[in-house]
């Protein structure tokens, strides 16, 4: 099964938004540092991370 993250920023962020994405969305080329993929690939089902002071909050959703 592919995982599937909601993705959403907020406050600070210049384009405000919540997207559904697979794991391949969590890159340097999106500006994502390895510790945040780290951090994202360890979440379980119903887990978030929260990033960037509150404003970018990633959760597996499968």
């Amino acid at each position: 099964m592919e995982r599937k993250f909601e993705a959403v920023w907020k406050g600070s962020y210049v384009r405000p938004a919540t997207e559904i994405v697979d794991l391949d969305f969590f890159d340097v080329d999106n500006n994502y540092d390895k510790d945040d993929i780290r951090r994202i690939r360890a979440l379980t089902m119903n887990q978030s991370v929260v990033m960037d002071g509150g404003d970018h909050i990633v959760k597996r959703l499968e």
